[in-house]
């Protein structure tokens, strides 16, 4: 304290957040843009600096609030200026983008509360937000329908900030609206006889909804929608459907013969106004994962089955038994792990996978020549008994001599807040299996964006041990690229190079969709993935809608019954999920009755 200050940071309307980087890092996000991390000693005084700061923070934004009172009522119409692109439109010194549009403060008399709100009062409000809103696209339309040279652009700072606010002020309204629905439904119920059904006004109507690739939609009678999107919204509820774990057998699932390598973005300029609408939202520090992101950078693949083809090197992943000590089993499991996600990412582009819904699942495995998988000693199936064998899986049944390794794999969607997948594979004939759960956080910095993976993931060997090195000796050192090549430097002097893009991909096998699940990912998706690949960003935003809606609706369904959702192939267990039958515990029972017959 007695040294001078390094830098004064305007606190009015700024963010103070504690960090994802460890428990003593917080951040304080100016509402200038500027960014100051701070590190406190411990993670009792970084509660104790955010609290305090936050205070601070609420107390200089509430006292601009009061010094700078809301603006008079004025109206000015871009309409009445003529037309956008009329050389008169000019921009004069004294004119913010506020007062370019129709602004108009309403008060209501003071000492009078509104009555309360009766049924047909609902739908009166209902028409009155639905006028709000169709104002609010004009609004949008019309500062998107500028002209990109001139005083006025879209990308005017103000616009921008009032587009965002315009947004933020009509969701508020939604969700206010959408309690009071809530309400209404909760005192209906206490009143009416059992046996009653109530029905919704309306769904609660997210704004995004209203637009279509930047432009206005018209909302279909149900009658007009297709009739794939009919099915994507009549599909039971989830836990009305079987939730009892499905045996896949691999011998239906036939090699994925797709290859639906991602195209780079293209010209953007058609989806200007997208852009635009998404830039709109964005706020330093903000969480991402609230953000609606438009249908043209999607992946053709759901999350769960990105997950999977992180295992599209079952020959690295079974080669992890053939390690003869502890260090070169870590090793081997190190080498597969880093040349893993590479084959996660299908174009030179990043795109974005689908959200996984909740419920939904995805299947797949991997058949793996025994010739290409050495067996350099360790953990070989022939060093166990023919008995244990039996016991451990049917699945071995009449291929016990078989030419070939078979990894299985399967996934999950857990959660829906916060958006956890769980994920699962195995080979029993080697007797390894990895369990995981995941989910992503993701902040906008300004310039970059900060993806944080939150999770645990488990390897089991459970006939092959892994002991602590006492000695703490380095045994292997890598560098290089995820996505090019890596370099693996051994404690003998040993060095291997491995050119991730010259490494060859085995392709796993799926059932065909016609015989999956209604909450499979390849038939669940199937409708946006084929619009998608014949370009029609639309028809796939329009699936994906209804997709995401239904799921909206189910979840809106569980919290006013007190419904729990139950899944299917994950047990939770603490903080983390795992497999409903997974392979050590089946390896533990065998090896627990053999020692009790001994």
């Amino acid at each position: 304290r007695h040294l001078k200050p390094r830098g004064t940071l305007q606190l009015a309307g700024a963010v103070i957040s504690p960090s994802d980087e460890d428990s003593h890092t917080f951040t304080v996000n100016a509402a200038s843009g500027e960014q100051y991390k701070l590190r406190a000693t411990d993670a009792k005084e970084r509660q104790h600096w955010v609290s305090r700061l936050q205070i601070c923070t609420q107390h200089h934004t509430e006292a601009i609030g009061k010094n700078n009172p809301p603006l008079k009522s004025r109206s000015f119409s871009l309409a009445s200026q003529g037309s956008i692109n009329s050389p008169g439109l000019q921009r004069r010194p004294s004119q913010n983008a506020v007062s370019f549009f129709n602004v108009g403060h309403h008060r209501l008399p003071t000492g009078k509360r509104g009555p309360i709100l009766q049924p047909d009062h609902l739908v009166d409000v209902r028409e009155m937000m639905s006028q709000a809103e169709g104002q609010q696209r004009d609004l949008i339309r019309s500062i998107e329908c500028l002209p990109v040279s001139g005083h006025l652009t879209p990308l005017d700072q103000d616009l921008l900030m009032l587009k965002a606010t315009s947004m933020a002020t009509m969701n508020c309204l939604n969700d206010c609206f959408h309690i009071l629905q809530l309400q209404h439904a909760s005192q209906q119920k206490g009143s009416l006889p059992a046996g009653t059904t109530i029905s919704w006004l309306e769904p609660k109507i997210s704004l995004s909804n209203h637009f279509k690739n930047g432009a206005a939609q018209n909302f279909p009678a149900e009658i007009n929608k297709p009739a794939s999107v009919r099915e994507e919204q009549s599909i039971a509820e989830p836990c009305q459907l079987t939730r009892e774990p499905e045996e896949i057998n691999p011998d239906e699932e036939l090699e994925d013969l797709c290859d639906d390598k991602e195209d780079d973005l293209g010209g953007v300029e058609e989806q200007r106004s997208v852009i635009l609408h998404l830039l709109s939202q964005l706020k330093l520090g903000m969480d991402l994962t609230r953000v609606v992101l438009p249908t043209f950078i999607l992946e053709k693949r759901s999350l769960l089955e990105m997950y999977a083809d992180f295992m599209s090197h079952p020959d690295l992943f079974i080669a992890i038994t053939n390690g003869t000590t502890p260090e070169e089993r870590m090793i081997r499991f190190v080498e597969y792990y880093l040349t893993s996600f590479h084959e996660g990412r299908k174009g030179a582009i990043a795109k974005k996978p689908y959200n996984p819904i909740i419920g939904e699942t995805f299947h797949c495995s991997w058949r793996m020549p025994k010739s290409e998988v050495g067996t350099d000693g360790g953990s070989n199936i022939s060093a166990h008994s023919t008995s244990e064998q039996i016991t451990l899986s049917k699945d071995l049944e009449g291929r016990a001599e078989s030419d070939y390794y078979t990894v299985k794999f399967v996934a999950e969607q857990v959660s829906h807040h916060p958006p956890v997948s769980g994920f699962y594979a195995e080979c029993v004939e080697r007797k390894m299996c990895v369990n995981a759960h995941v989910w992503t956080k993701s902040k906008f910095l300004g310039m970059s964006i900060g993806v944080t993976m939150v999770g645990e993931g488990n390897f089991h060997l459970p006939v092959a041990p892994v002991t602590q090195n006492a000695t703490n000796t380095v045994v292997c050192r890598v560098q290089g690229e995820w996505n090019s090549v890596l370099e693996f430097t051994y404690s003998n002097g040993e060095t291997k190079y491995v050119d991730l893009t010259k490494l060859s991909v085995t392709r796993k096998r799926v059932r065909p969709i016609e015989k999956q699940g209604p909450f499979e990912s390849r038939r669940l998706w199937q409708h946006v993935t084929e619009s998608l690949r014949d370009g029609d960003i639309d028809k796939a935003t329009e699936h994906k809608r209804a997709l995401e809606e239904r799921q909206r609706n189910e979840e809106r369904l569980r919290a006013e019954t007190g419904t729990p959702w139950c899944t299917k192939y994950f047990i939770k267990e603490g903080d983390g999920w795992v497999y409903h039958k997974p392979l050590w515990r089946a390896v533990c029972a065998v090896q627990t009755q053999q020692t009790d017959a001994n």
